[in-house]
């Protein structure tokens, strides 16, 4: 079990004499973004993110930092180029009326989980998944990504799962198997729900439209209430799928018992 494992979770640390002012290393912001120490130093070798404040020898990275990081990654994972990131980071940070639009991006940006990262050294993450293979496609799935000598599983919900999943007599490799098949079709749901969305916007106001004063914290809202809505639709749907194919592997499994009854002399 993972409690057999050294596993390093450090907790970020409030700075000193700044109250309620929380402050990471670049391996615990790494962590906080889902990303890794390599990246964050090539985002600023690019001028995307802001130097550290420098403690003793440590960089030492804000809230504001772990903001701007993910608001990077988003802008990346939708294609956007290294330099127009920076033209349009540039442009909040000067404030060209913008400011709404921050906070929009921030609730679009923001992550849909409240987990805290696991992280063990590769060789300890080996072990636990049973191969090196198994590793290599739990980190193709997303599931975790590796930095030098360090694997982090980004949710531990799921690493949890995985492991009573095998105490209970499963293969890791049949688990593995299966959520890698299910995150593509989730993927699928997941561009559902988004596109219907996108659509509901752009017929009310048009493919052009920005939104602009109170139009924010509205557009805001309603984006906040899509999570709601997509992760307590997608638990109703797949509960009620669930119970059908649960009925429906027992009566398969009764009916081949009693064609063997029958068959019998």
């Amino acid at each position: 079990m993972l409690s057999r494992y050294s596993r390093i979770v450090n907790a970020p640390r409030q700075a000193p004499g700044r109250s309620a002012v929380t402050e990471y290393r670049i391996d615990e912001l790494a962590r906080a973004a889902g990303t890794t120490v390599r990246n964050i130093r090539a985002y600023q070798d690019r001028g995307l993110l802001h130097p550290p404040r420098v403690l003793g020898r440590v960089g030492m990275y804000s809230e504001q930092h772990l903001r701007r990081l993910r608001r990077v990654l988003s802008l990346l994972n939708r294609g956007y180029a290294s330099a127009q990131i920076q033209e349009l980071l540039g442009a909040w940070d000067r404030g060209v009326g913008l400011s709404g639009v921050i906070d929009l991006e921030q609730a679009i940006t923001r992550s849909w989980r409240d987990e805290v990262p696991v992280v063990m050294s590769h060789d300890e993450a080996v072990e636990l998944l049973g191969s090196e293979d198994h590793l290599e496609r739990v980190m193709a799935s997303g599931w975790a990504v590796a930095d030098d000598d360090r694997v982090t599983f980004l949710s531990q919900a799921l690493l949890d799962t995985f492991q009573e999943a095998v105490a209970l007599g499963w293969p890791a490799e049949k688990i593995i198997d299966l959520q890698v098949r299910l995150t593509p079709a989730l993927d699928h749901v997941a561009d559902l729900f988004v596109d219907t969305a996108v659509e509901h916007l752009v017929a009310e106001h048009g493919d052009a439209w920005v939104p602009r004063g109170d139009e924010v914290a509205q557009t805001a809202a309603l984006i906040e209430r899509l999570r709601e809505l997509a992760s307590t639709s997608i638990g109703v749907v797949l509960a009620r799928a669930l119970e059908t194919s649960v009925e429906r592997a027992y009566g398969e499994h009764q009916a081949r018992i009693q064609g063997q009854d029958d068959s019998t002399p």
